[in-house]
């Protein structure tokens, strides 16, 4: 090297090497890219192939650089704001745990096929969402997603818990939200109010239903 020559700068950073700035990966985009992260900020997390839709082919370019982050749960990958957006947008809160952002998708889901089956939202509860059905009869809707398929103990605990309601008719029914209601079927037998619902991929982004972020578990 040439003496007092400035000496090169490796693009992949290193010791004695600045690393790329976080926002290299947003060059380009504009704010159009920070509108994005905000409004997936306000959902939690969506899965990968909504976040496909609104990313476009710059997803991984955005993992990458930490804008944004995949997380493996139950429902498979899905997508949050990662830490480098958290930071240069000043985002409120933490970052979510796989489990929570599996959860948070779950039941936006759940509420959209409640929503697709003609039912209305009603009184959320710090265990369970209220959902009412076009007769006006009240159902109460438990999520169980990233905790894995519930037990025949955990089930008869909810149905347990809503005894009175239910012999009451104040409540007409209770719904589980689950990976897979063809092997829950046997708990069925012998409980008539008790519906199983399948978790399912919904791919719209953009549909109006927005979660609290006290998410009943």
């Amino acid at each position: 090297m040439t003496p007092g020559a400035a000496r090169p700068r490796r693009p992949g950073g290193g010791k004695g090497f600045p690393s790329p700035h976080p926002g290299a990966a947003a060059a380009g985009h504009g704010p159009d890219l920070h509108l994005k992260i905000l409004a997936l900020h306000d959902l939690g997390a969506e899965r990968e192939t909504q976040a496909t839709v609104r990313f476009g082919p710059s997803l991984e370019e955005l993992i990458a650089a930490g804008w944004l982050t995949r997380l493996h749960g139950a429902l498979g990958p899905v997508i949050a704001p990662g830490r480098a957006a958290r930071r240069q947008l000043k985002l409120p809160g933490h970052p979510l745990s796989t489990a929570t952002a599996t959860d948070r998708v779950a039941w936006r889901e759940a509420l959209l096929m409640a929503v697709s089956k003609g039912f209305s939202l009603g009184p959320s509860y710090r265990t369970h969402q209220r959902v009412i059905d076009a007769q006006g009869q009240q159902h109460a809707l438990y999520l169980r997603i990233s905790s894995g398929l519930p037990t025949g103990a955990a089930i008869a605990g909810i149905c347990e818990a809503h005894r009175t309601d239910l012999r009451a008719r104040y409540l007409h029914g209770i719904i589980l939200y689950t990976l897979n209601e063809r092997l829950l079927r046997k708990i069925q037998h012998g409980r008539p109010y008790l519906t199983i619902w399948e978790a399912v991929d919904l791919p719209d982004p953009h549909h109006p239903v927005r979660l609290s972020t006290a998410t009943p578990r």
